[in-house]
């Protein structure tokens, strides 16, 4: 059979083929929370370039509900962040502070405050 096409069966009789599985394309990134109007990524933003110790990353979430903090009940913004410090990493409960500056704890109690400000996408809701 000249010019005829070839397909390599397999005993069942099926062709054997390499099936490549493309990974999905990357779905929009899921909304930034807010925690009492201030997002994630200003707070992480902030602590990256404005603190008073060189933080080389820096990542942020909400608190879980209820979740006890270093400064007590408080209206202001609260985040929970996990820093890296020439230090180490650690995490860090980082309370906003109406001026835009940020005051960070962190959670072991074994490490230093850690200060800045320049969290300029503030929007605090002023609760009475």
């Amino acid at each position: 059979m000249a010019g005829a096409i070839v397909i390599g069966l397999t005993a069942g009789g099926c062709a054997s083929a390499t099936v490549r599985h493309v990974p999905p394309a990357p779905g929009p990134r899921p909304a930034s929370a807010r925690v009492r109007g201030v997002r994630e990524e200003a707070v992480e933003r902030a602590v990256r370039r404005h603190a008073d110790v060189g933080v080389s990353s820096a990542s942020c979430r909400a608190p879980t509900r209820g979740a006890h903090t270093p400064f007590g009940h408080t209206r202001l913004p609260v985040m929970h962040c996990l820093v890296r410090t020439h230090d180490g990493e650690a995490w860090y409960e980082v309370e906003v502070l109406r001026n835009g500056c940020f005051l960070a704890e962190a959670d072991d109690g074994a490490r230093g405050e850690i200060r800045g400000c320049g969290v300029n996408e503030l929007h605090v809701r002023h609760e009475t």
